[in-house]
Order: C-alpha cells, then structure tokens, then sequence
C-alpha cells in the first residue's frame, strides 16, 4: 500500500493533542512501516502530550480512581486496541519500552 502524500507528519500537522489520531497513525505503521517509522510514531506522539479524543480521554482516565495514570506509549497501545477490537481488523501491537513517556 502507497503511503499518503504527507502522511507520516499528519496528526502533528493538524492537531498534535488529538490522541486518537495519533492512533489512528500508530495503527498504520504497524502494519505498514518499519520498526524505525514506528518508533519515530511513538516518540513524537509521547512528546506531542496528547490529550483529546473520545477513546483517549476515556482510556487515559481509566485508573484515576486507582490514583495511577498510564504512561503515554501505553494509552497510545490501549487506544489502538480498543479502535479497531470491533472493526474486524486485526492489529498486532508490540510490547515495547515504556519509559519514553
């Protein structure tokens, strides 16, 4: 599959604390990039901070009452999961550091 025209800077482009698009992004790379362009996903949505969207709000808000927060690489996988768990899609997503975020 071609890669879109810009499409691998566009949830900084547009709107850099939209977390579902980074999603969105993140689940693309992993099944269509490298482990570099993956990476790179990672970090700049980890630096980016996001922090809107239905699915990331609602899964970064899970464990408050537990008083603990996940990290941004994690909620970036959870979200991801969680996106394409009903849409017949399968997304393997791997189990990486987490101390970036």
């Amino acid at each position: 599959m071609p890669r879109p025209a810009g499409g691998s800077t566009a949830p900084s482009r547009l709107d850099p604390y939209m977390g579902d698009a980074w999603a969105v992004h993140y689940a693309f790379e992993l099944q269509q990039g490298t482990d570099v362009e993956r990476t790179d996903v990672l970090g700049r949505c980890v630096a980016a901070d996001p922090s809107h969207g239905e699915l990331w709000k609602s899964i970064s808000k899970t464990n408050t009452t537990e008083k603990q927060r996940f990290d941004k690489a994690s909620i970036l996988r959870k979200v991801v999961a969680a996106y394409f768990s009903g849409n017949g899609v399968v997304v393997v997503i791997p189990r990486g550091p987490t101390s970036t975020g």
